[in-house]
C-alpha cells in the first residue's frame, strides 16, 4: 500500500473511534495486532495488548470512560508501512474510574485531553501496531485524580 492508502486507513480508524463505531475499529486491526500505550502497561504490563478481542475489549472502556472521547488530528504523515498522527485525544470525566489498583474515583466533569503521538504500523491494509504516546499522569491530574 501507498503513504497515501496507510494515512486513509489510519483516518478511517480515528473516524471510527470518533463515532463510537466499535466493529469499525476492531475492523482497521490485524487479528494479531499489537496496541501500546501508558494505560494499557499499567493494566497489562510493558508490552501492552494484544489481538482484536483484548482491541475490542479496551476500546470499549474508552468509549464507555470518555463518553464524548475523541482522537483530534493536529497533523498526520508516513513514510512506507509508517503512519504518525499528533493530535489530542481525550473527553469529559463523566463517569466513576477505576485505576490498577482498584481504587474508583468519582466523576469530575473536568475536561481531560492530552496531547497524543500515535505511530502506526500498517501491512496488508489492516494495523498491525498502534503505539500511542501521551502524558497519562497529565491526563489523570486533569480529572482531578491523585495518586500516591
Amino acid at each position: 500500500m501507498s503513504s497515501a492508502e496507510n494515512i486513509e486507513l489510519v483516518e478511517k480508524w480515528r473516524k471510527a473511534v470518533n463515532d463510537r463505531d466499535l466493529e469499525g475499529v476492531v475492523a482497521s486491526y490485524a487479528p494479531d495486532a499489537h496496541v501500546w500505550s501508558p494505560r494499557l502497561e499499567l493494566v497489562f504490563g510493558p508490552e501492552g495488548i494484544r489481538g482484536r478481542d483484548m482491541i475490542r475489549e479496551q476500546q470499549q472502556v474508552f468509549f464507555d470512560t470518555w463518553r464524548d472521547g475523541v482522537v483530534t488530528r493536529h497533523e498526520v504523515f508516513a513514510t512506507g508501512d509508517r503512519v504518525v498522527l499528533l493530535g489530542q485525544m481525550g473527553g469529559t470525566h463523566s463517569i466513576p474510574y477505576t485505576v490498577p489498583g482498584g481504587k474508583t474515583y468519582a466523576p469530575t466533569g473536568n475536561d481531560a485531553k492530552a496531547e497524543i503521538a500515535a505511530v502506526f504500523t500498517v501491512r496488508d491494509g489492516l494495523i498491525q501496531e498502534n503505539l500511542e504516546y501521551y502524558d497519562y499522569l497529565s491526563l489523570a491530574q486533569k480529572v482531578g485524580l491523585v495518586f500516591p
